[in-house]
């Protein structure tokens, strides 16, 4: 810990770390430790450090939230293909989704639906949805353009 109170990661714990993030990593615990050349009990050691795991933590939030706007694109484009799965869960994030029984959904400001009637409503709402991402991005675009012309 430094004067701020900041936990700073040694460099063994800097090379354990990028390798137990590395999201294409296979490796089982007990291999990255061989590859960091640290035993096994130091890592355990380390992912019962509280201040070691909130920097983990910190790290995992950030690789997580440069992922969400792709992570919620591909939710989208598989809700609107018509999987329903993709549906519900961009329905719970945004808390409009109430499960009430496996037929019948309560959805905050509808009355009860049956399925195929949220699920036709969810798909437009979803289309809607993508033709404002695209204006955006087509948007986005344009102004990138005039800001390279200048």
């Amino acid at each position: 810990m430094n004067d701020k109170n900041e936990f700073k990661p040694n460099k063994k714990q800097i090379k354990f770390i990028d390798r137990y993030l590395d999201l294409t990593n296979k490796l089982t615990l007990t291999q990255i430790c061989k590859e960091v050349q640290i035993n096994r009990t130091t890592a355990w050691r380390w992912l019962r450090d509280k201040d070691f795991v909130k920097f983990l933590n910190g790290l995992i939030e950030q690789l997580l939230s440069r992922s969400l706007v792709k992570i919620y694109k591909t939710a989208i484009k598989e809700a609107i293909s018509g999987h329903f799965q993709y549906a519900k869960l961009l329905l719970e994030i945004s808390g409009e989704y109430i499960s009430k029984s496996e037929d019948t959904l309560k959805i905050a400001q509808y009355t009860e639906k049956t399925r195929e009637q949220l699920e036709k409503e969810m798909r437009e709402e979803l289309n809607t949805i993508s033709e404002r991402m695209k204006k955006a991005e087509k948007l986005k675009k344009e102004k990138l353009k005039k800001i390279g012309k200048n």
